[in-house]
């Protein structure tokens, strides 16, 4: 929000936008790349933080470190590798359509 314009928000209210379409017409769409960029990290680092992830799931939920983890301790074969390799496909096609939308390229 450090690199917020917030005469941009004064002149629509100035212009007569009522406080509500102020913060969905103009605030929003100006701090679209930093929401989308900390959804992004957090996804990332969600699959990182196994100790973490053993401490909130509660009970009858699984979360697919988790499941990883206690898939290695009773068989080793490569569907382990399978399922990283998805993984990083995934976060790889998010990055994608993450800089497809949002830009990130022209903040660096």
């Amino acid at each position: 929000m450090e690199g917020v314009d917030l005469r941009v928000e004064e002149a629509a209210a100035n212009l007569g936008a009522p406080p509500h379409v102020v913060a969905w017409r103009i605030t929003l769409p100006m701090l679209r790349s930093g929401i989308v960029a900390a959804c992004m990290f957090s996804f990332i680092q969600s699959f990182e933080n196994l100790e973490l992830s053993l401490l909130l799931i509660g009970p009858g939920k699984i979360t697919l470190p988790v499941a990883m983890l206690n898939y290695l301790e009773f068989k080793i074969d490569p569907t382990l590798a399978a399922v990283g390799t998805l993984q990083i496909l995934l976060i790889g096609v998010l990055m994608l359509v993450t800089d497809r939308y949002v830009k990130l390229s022209r903040i660096l």
